[in-house]
């Protein structure tokens, strides 16, 4: 987990400290002092820590975002098209073919801000700021996205029998992104959560 590979981080840093100082000729305790004071205060560790599982947390969600966007954007796609030529033009109401077509926006620019997202914890870093503040982005992007997703696929979903016919394609991609977009939502609050914990 990110707070096992923090603290062993912090664990190999204070033991190869302490014994560059006794290779220098320094006592086992005053090697293991040193080092302690090389490491800083307390709190000057704490929030070190904080801010460095703000950014894994940040960098996690980012990926995740955009893998889990890509894959249920095509998913519903496909299973769209594979229905709509089942049923004839005429019978889907132009308000259905409305929402539709906004849920599709909300996912396409959810995979241009998760693209971003990865570019701001990756080689755009030095221009996205602090991964504390990149933190709290993704994760509130992810919070708007996915409930504005939620709203819009469940009134299609509701929608449907009436238009498409419920096949098992279109089960199983509800299925997976309602999943999908819960899990990311627990994700996305972890995230504004570390984030705002840090910013205090």
């Amino acid at each position: 987990s990110p707070r096992r590979s923090i603290v062993r981080g912090l664990r190999d840093g204070l033991t190869d400290a302490t014994d560059a100082y006794r290779a220098s000729g320094a006592t086992r305790s005053d090697a293991e002092r040193r080092a302690i004071d090389e490491l800083g205060s307390p709190s000057d560790v704490a929030t070190a820590f904080q801010e460095e599982l703000a950014a894994h947390t940040g960098r996690q969600t980012a990926w995740l975002l955009l893998v889990v966007t890509a894959i249920t954007f095509v998913a519903a796609t496909m299973a769209w098209h594979q229905d709509s030529v089942r049923v004839p033009p005429d019978h889907v109401p132009a308000a259905y073919s409305a929402l539709a077509q906004a849920v599709d926006l909300v996912a396409a620019a959810t995979l241009i801000g998760a693209v971003v997202a990865v570019a701001a914890f990756g080689w755009a870093a030095r221009w996205a700021g602090p991964p504390v503040r990149a933190t709290r982005t993704v994760g509130w992007l992810v919070l708007v996205t996915t409930t504005v997703k939620m709203l819009g696929g469940t009134i299609l979903w509701l929608w449907a029998p009436d238009v498409v016919p419920v096949t098992t394609a279109t089960v199983g991609v509800a299925t997976l992104i309602l999943l999908t977009t819960a899990w990311l939502a627990l994700l996305a609050a972890r995230c504004v959560t570390i984030g705002s914990a840090c910013r205090a």
